[in-house]
């Protein structure tokens, strides 16, 4: 299939162009933007998207918004709407929508769209996007030659809690003293020790989650974190990195110690993936 590589402007005669060129009954399905180069051309040709249309490139200046055409009757608000709600339907849609994104992102920089995101027309499309032009260059640029990594380290509870039991002093004076301690005070020491327990269990998940946080982030350049604390097993740190290519080793290798330094620590991840946790598309007025 030949690609089709509009120019795409907020006004003069490419706007005219670009509506004619537009075929009726059809709509964009919108991946992402990335910044303009000579190469995408070459890194698209053979892409598939949504619905099985080859991916195109259409151009705002700086910027290519990467898109396929889609019959706009089964893209429409409802008609999507409807597709999302149909388990194969979204299993498919997502698969097709990740894989163009992860194709550019392995060579480019991109900023992904939402899920679902379709354009009545390039125009329309255009209009949205020339509004926000800067502020999408500046995160392109910012964001160029890095990748998101996600992160989640695990503890384990139990294990967590014998450690602050052997090796915190004020623990270790509760149980001597308890155990020369009247039955009535030794039962109050009791409930003392393990109320101190826990709180000193609590906050080495604390500190566990925020040392790795703050190991990891020294190999990256953004990050975004929260904690899930809950019984057993304990979900500390799931955090969000964007990480230099060129600094990825001195991450993995650090996020190999975390899950191997410290017993009852697991740690996950995944990446690279595309700027998902820090890209602020809506900003460009999308709908």
């Amino acid at each position: 299939m030949k690609k089709d590589s509009a120019e795409i402007s907020s006004g003069g005669a490419d706007s005219g162009a670009l509506s004619a060129a537009s075929p009726a009954g059809l709509g964009w399905y919108f991946y992402g933007i990335t910044l303009r180069s000579p190469l995408l051309e070459s890194l698209t040709a053979f892409v598939q998207g949504v619905a099985g249309q080859t991916v195109q490139l259409l151009y705002c200046r700086d910027l290519a918004a990467v898109v396929s055409p889609v019959p706009r009757a089964e893209f429409d608000a409802e008609a999507l709407r409807e597709r999302l709600q149909n388990p194969r339907d979204l299993e498919a849609i997502v698969r097709s929508h990740e894989g163009v994104v992860r194709a550019i992102q392995l060579e480019r920089t991109i900023l992904p769209a939402r899920l679902g995101l379709v354009f009545a027309s390039k125009q329309e499309l255009a209009s949205s996007l020339d509004p926000g032009h800067d502020k999408l260059k500046a995160q392109l640029e910012g964001l160029e030659g890095c990748d998101e990594w996600g992160i989640k380290l695990y503890a384990d509870r139990a294990a967590i809690r014998r450690r602050v039991a052997a090796d915190d002093p004020a623990i270790r004076a509760l149980r001597q003293e308890r155990s020369t301690a009247s039955p009535g005070r030794a039962y109050f020491l009791e409930r003392k020790l393990a109320q101190a327990i826990e709180a000193a269990a609590e906050q080495a998940l604390g500190d566990l989650a925020q040392t790795a946080y703050d190991r990891l982030s020294g190999h990256s350049t953004s990050a975004d974190l929260s904690r899930h604390p809950k019984d057993g097993e304990v979900e500390i740190l799931r955090a969000a990195f964007i990480v230099p290519r060129q600094q990825l080793h001195g991450f993995l290798d650090e996020v190999h110690r975390l899950a191997e330094g410290d017993e009852g620590l697991r740690c996950e991840y995944t990446g690279p993936w595309a700027p998902y946790s820090f890209t602020k598309l809506e900003e460009a007025t999308l709908p």
